[in-house]
């Protein structure tokens, strides 16, 4: 049974959006949302909320901090460059609608205001067994992923090395046994199959996109 909704984020004549809650284990509650700046996708603005003790089963959260995750990729358009140059020698012949889309997406890596917004999260945080926190996140600006890391409980986050699979979209990781992370990540291009990417040291680079037999 669901209580009456409550408001737990509002920039007054802003969208706010995509909320992700993550429980955190010293039993704080956090809050991961973006407010879209200009009404597109690429104006994506990631925030966050936390609050701590006791939060009430009823009424507004009390939040005790709120603030906005800077998200700073390191070397991105030498990845995104690397990442367009493997696709045209793989499919010499692209469509000229995918070769303009490409060159958009290769002008604007090279842009630190294209770099640094657009950002969304989709899913909670992933906790690792070394206390590292992993924040899942989207760009539908260039259709890639990358993971937010703090080691320090979200006081400061670092960005690991992007997922580019072009069309690689909403990542949710999952650790296996061995210690491995395999991000699942929606498809948003034409190949109709759940993408997947590895991680061997806890989430800072991630191996090639894949498809998964899944739809």
């Amino acid at each position: 049974k669901w209580g009456p909704r409550i408001t737990i984020a509002d920039t007054p004549g802003y969208p706010d959006c995509n909320p992700a809650l993550f429980a955190a284990p010293d039993r704080s509650l956090w809050l991961f949302w973006p407010t879209i700046l200009d009404h597109r996708w690429e104006g994506a603005l990631l925030k966050f909320a936390v609050a701590r003790g006791d939060i009430p089963r009823a009424g507004t959260i009390p939040w005790t901090r709120e603030g906005v995750v800077h998200v700073t990729p390191v070397g991105f358009a030498e990845d995104m460059e690397k990442a367009i140059a493997d696709l045209k020698r793989e499919r010499p012949r692209l469509d000229e609608r995918v070769e303009k889309r490409l060159d958009v997406m290769s002008t604007r890596s090279k842009d630190e205001l294209y770099q640094r917004l657009g950002w969304m999260p989709r899913v909670h945080v992933t906790v690792l067994p070394s206390g590292r926190w992993l924040l899942p996140l989207y760009s539908d600006t260039f259709s890639v992923s990358i993971v937010a890391i703090s080691d320090d409980k979200g006081e400061t986050w670092v960005t690991s090395k992007p997922m580019i699979g072009f069309g690689n979209i909403q990542p949710s990781i999952v650790r296996k046994e061995d210690g491995t992370l395999v991000a699942f990540m929606r498809e948003n291009g034409p190949r109709r199959k759940i993408r997947l990417s590895t991680s061997t040291d806890d989430g800072m680079t991630w191996g090639p996109i894949t498809d998964s037999s899944f739809p």
